[in-house]
């Protein structure tokens, strides 16, 4: 604990069961000297402690299978540690690691689509541009465009002559209408 106290800081608190180790008087003094509040869970009633239970219980039903699909056992834990760390917590909506480390841990599914980012980003992009009420489009003078007749609801060909603002334009039809 010390290793990991020096590397990652101490906690507010503890909570452990009530094994021989953690209730040695060395260990107290230990979280004392850090500042660490200590929390026993009430002996012989595991509901105290589900969220470890549940833990437990899902790491050995986890190693039981990859062990048996033939992998050794420390690989077969690394693999669990780094499945479980960087899986979103259904209580909380993040992963431990992003809540350990403040940051989203990077793993190897990751680097199956080091593209996807960047496609997300530049699809999301395009839909700004192309939002309705969002596109500005800029038409030149005596640019080629299809203008929308009002009154019969189709579409003419028509020259823009003018500029009037940046949304409107007058155009001139192919029958030499003038429209805005």
């Amino acid at each position: 604990m010390e290793n990991y106290f020096s590397t990652w800081g101490s906690p507010l608190t503890l909570v452990t069961d009530n094994g021989p180790s953690f209730c040695s008087s060395e260990f107290s003094t230990f979280l004392k000297f850090y500042g660490v509040e200590h929390i026993r869970t009430p002996p012989y009633h595991p509901p105290s402690n589900s969220a470890a239970e549940n833990m437990v219980k899902t790491f050995k039903d986890k190693l039981k299978k990859l062990v048996k699909s033939g992998i050794s056992t420390q690989k077969s834990i690394h693999m669990f540690l780094m499945s479980y760390r960087s899986t979103p917590h259904c209580t909380t909506g993040y992963t431990p690691a992003e809540l350990h480390l403040g940051r989203k841990m990077r793993t190897r599914w990751g680097l199956l689509r080091p593209s996807l980012r960047a496609r997300v980003e530049s699809q999301q992009c395009q839909q700004k541009l192309y939002a309705p009420g969002k596109r500005q489009v800029i038409y030149e003078l005596d640019e080629n465009v299809m203008a929308e007749n009002v009154t019969g609801k189709d579409w003419v060909r028509a020259k823009i002559k003018k500029v009037v603002s940046p949304v409107v334009y007058l155009v001139r039809t192919i029958d030499g209408r003038l429209w805005k």
